[in-house]
């Protein structure tokens, strides 16, 4: 990046950082990251059109002093962001074989929507991958409700649960074994 500090930056322009268990404290706590990343400009046009790639390798941050010790990682992946007229797409990917799709993300006033995003992990515990879908998820930041979409989580088995609402109540359907309940949720 140094030589646009101050300029436009350029497709293709990237920069570099590894950490080796570099450290900070906050709270009583002490945070530990290690492991290297690049980021890379892919395309840039304005602030408000432009896209990056980051890629990470051996990455891992840890958490130690506090109630609950923490250790996340070792990740290896990349991460794409995608701003185009000032609406926002996400992808990640693992190695281990964990993704994240978020496609159209909007701001209108306080309210954000993501028209669809999925969110899959390879969950060790649950024996295989997991899947969250969100489809035209609109909810307000001011109040931190809902407005409107569906949310559904796909375990490994199949079972579903999908929760979908209309901005004054949320409908949740259990779907297990092929055989459905549901309730709803005044708020």
């Amino acid at each position: 990046y140094a030589a646009h500090i101050g300029s436009v930056p350029a497709a293709g322009d990237s920069g570099s950082l590894t950490f080796n268990n570099c450290m900070f404290g906050y709270s009583g706590v002490t945070f530990s990251l290690a492991g290297a990343t690049t980021v890379t400009y892919t395309r840039y046009s304005s602030n408000t059109d432009y896209a990056l790639q980051f890629s990470y390798s051996n990455f891992s941050l840890s958490a130690s002093g506090g109630t609950n010790p923490y250790q996340y990682g070792l990740l290896t992946g990349s991460i794409t962001l995608d701003v185009s007229n000032g609406v926002s797409s996400y992808t990640s990917n693992l190695a281990d074989g964990s993704a994240t799709n978020i496609a159209g993300v909007s701001y209108n006033g306080t309210d954000v929507t993501i028209s669809n995003a999925t969110y899959v992990y390879n969950s060790p515990s649950a024996g295989g991958i997991i899947k969250l879908e969100f489809n035209n998820w609109t909810y307000d930041t001011s109040t931190g409700k809902p407005v409107s979409g569906s949310i559904t989580v796909t375990g490994v088995n199949g079972d579903t649960v999908s929760i979908v609402t209309n901005g004054s109540s949320y409908t949740v359907t259990y779907t297990i074994g092929g055989v459905s309940t549901s309730y709803m949720v005044n708020y």
